[in-house]
């Protein structure tokens, strides 16, 4: 393939990419994407049903009988088409001594399938004229100077060419080679998940006792008694007629070497056909997908930019589950990159509108990843303590209370405990922990 110029290139076509891509090419520069995978919609069936209507970076749709739609970001969807049954905000923990999060009283089916936000995009970004190229990574960043001028791929074939462009735009995610190249340096957390699970079919939802298990949240299920090993956390979500699980197990540096995770699926599988809530639903379901990955921790970048530069698929879940909030940063880091493009000024202080955006929640995640961290170190006994102080919320709709907010409050309860001593050691370091935080 021959070497190419362009005003921008974009590897990677997620969320964040497209809307990226759609915008700049919209102020009339010419746009070069490229994806990794073969087929720009083609989306990790273990993400399915993660997307919310109603999302805590505030982007919230408006909803009439037919569609959605996000005005701000530009897209409308289909109500019957994109709309799944599936869980909205909620989430409960399951224990045999306690529970923890947020119950409805009513069913709150509003999950998007997000196959049909990223089809729209791509649509909406080649009618926009970005050129895309599929089937190719980019490899390394070209250079002149302090200056990012271009970056390398190679295709399907094996066939290396570089692609030349004003500005290269990082959209590939927490696992990108090319931040590093840029000098844009992440905080190893030293930890990661190895996220494995699978996927039944034929599960049928109406059978679930909803008095002792509300089908309709993610329900979590922390400690050794669900998965066989420590440092594991569990949940099940129903979405449509399928019933998909997952065992997130929590290490230090490397995958965890005592895992294994054959019997652990197993160790899962078998608990949840034996549980009083789930027997009968799974009674007829079968397995019709496994899935794993790993997802390691790191610190959010905090100036995502150098000259020439942009990087946006920065995430860790936060972002990339919550689509609406991908979607933003790719909006917000666009604007300035058109500005950036017009006056021919790739300094920092031009990024500047994006970054009072970010910091906040970039502390938000960090912060998170380190809450996520210590959950995991807990043995069970300090999870029914942990849970059966921070409660449980019933709400009558999912418009009374919001998970954030929910979560925030928990928090409370465990700083107000009347008698911290009584708290294990670790879970009082922790209440410090977020004390201090706060102040």
């Amino acid at each position: 393939m021959e070497n190419k110029n362009t005003d921008v290139v974009i590897v990677g076509a997620g969320p964040a990419g497209l809307i990226a891509g759609r915008e700049i090419a919209k102020a009339g520069f010419k746009v070069i994407v490229v994806e990794r995978k073969h087929s720009v919609c083609d989306i990790a069936d273990f993400i399915l049903g993660m997307v919310r209507v109603r999302d805590q970076f505030g982007v919230n749709p408006v909803e009439s009988e037919n569609t959605i739609s996000y005005p701000s970001l530009g897209i409308e969807l289909n109500r019957k088409e994109t709309l799944l049954n599936g869980p909205q905000n909620g989430l409960t923990y399951i224990s045999d001594k306690s529970r923890f999060g947020i119950q409805y009283e009513m069913p709150c089916y509003l999950f998007l399938d997000f196959r049909k936000i990223i089809e729209q995009l791509h649509a909406q970004a080649q009618k926009a004229g970005v050129s895309f190229i599929t089937g190719t990574n980019g490899l390394e960043l070209i250079k002149k100077g302090d200056t990012v001028s271009g970056v390398k791929c190679r295709d399907a074939k094996g066939e290396e060419f570089d692609i030349f462009s004003r500005m290269v735009i990082a959209a590939d995610g927490l696992h990108s080679k090319l931040c590093a190249q840029a000098g844009l340096q992440r905080t190893d957390l030293n930890c990661q998940t190895q996220l494995l699970g699978v996927i039944y079919e034929g599960f049928d939802a109406y059978k679930v006792k909803k008095s002792d298990f509300p089908v309709n949240t993610f329900n979590f299920f922390w400690g050794t008694k669900y998965s066989g090993i420590s440092s594991s956390l569990c949940y099940a979500v129903a979405i449509n007629d399928t019933l998909q699980t997952a065992v997130g197990i929590h290490s230090a540096g490397h995958a965890n070497p005592s895992a294994d995770i054959r019997k652990t699926l197993e160790h899962w599988d078998s608990y949840l056909k034996k549980s009083v809530e789930y027997s009968h639903a799974l009674k007829d379901a079968k397995i019709s997908k496994k899935f794993g990955t790993i997802m390691p921790y790191s610190a959010c970048i905090e100036k995502p930019f150098c000259k020439g530069f942009c990087a946006i698929g920065d995430s860790i879940a936060m972002i990339e589950i919550t689509y609406p909030g991908a979607l933003q940063s790719g909006k917000y880091a666009a604007s300035c990159i058109i500005e950036s493009l017009r006056h021919d000024d790739f300094s920092l202080e031009s990024f500047k509108p994006f970054l009072e955006w970010w910091k906040p929640i970039c502390k938000r995640i960090n912060n998170g990843s380190k809450f996520n961290s210590f959950l995991h170190s807990l043995n069970d006994e300090e999870y029914d303590q942990l849970f059966g102080i921070m409660g449980i919320r019933h709400a009558a709709s999912v418009d009374e209370v919001s998970l954030s907010e929910f979560v925030l409050s928990a928090l409370d309860n465990l700083l107000q405990h009347p008698r911290p001593s009584e708290l294990s050691p670790r879970i009082q370091r922790f209440a410090e922990t977020i004390k201090n935080m706060r102040t």
